[in-house]
C-alpha cells in the first residue's frame, strides 16, 4: 500500500515507528528515518537545509529533496508501532479541481 508523508513531520523523541515487510520507521538523533525495500527516506529536523533527503544506501550520501517534498513509501505487512505518531506524519491526498493532488503540509 502507498503512504503520504507530510512535508514537514512533527519532530519527536528516539522511537520506533513502524515495522513491514523489509522495512522500518524509526526517530533518533533529531532524524526521522523511513525505509521500504526501495528507498530510505530521512527527514533532518538540525540539517542544514532543514527537510527531506534520501539516503544511498550503498555509498551512505544523503541526497537533499529541496523545499516543499512530501515523499510516499510503498509499504507491505505494515505494522505501526506508534500509532498517534504515525497519524501525525502521513495523510491522504485529496483530488484537486484539475485532477492532480494535494500535499500535505
Amino acid at each position: 500500500m502507498t503512504y503520504h508523508i507530510k512535508q514537514t513531520p512533527k519532530a519527536t523523541t528516539t522511537k520506533e515507528i513502524y515495522a513491514s515487510d523489509g522495512g522500518r520507521g524509526y526517530a533518533e538523533n533529531d532524524e526521522l528515518h523511513l525505509t521500504s525495500p526501495q528507498v530510505h527516506y530521512i527527514y533532518k529536523f538540525a540539517g542544514t537545509p532543514v527537510g527531506w533527503y534520501m539516503r544511498n544506501d550503498v555509498t551512505g550520501v544523503d541526497y537533499y529533496l529541496s523545499a516543499g517534498a512530501s515523499p510516499t513509501l510503498n509499504l507491505h505487512d505494515l505494522n505501526v508501532l506508534d500509532a498517534e505518531y504515525w497519524a501525525e506524519i502521513t495523510y491522504t491526498p485529496e483530488a484537486d479541481t484539475d485532477g492532480g493532488l494535494q500535499g500535505g503540509g
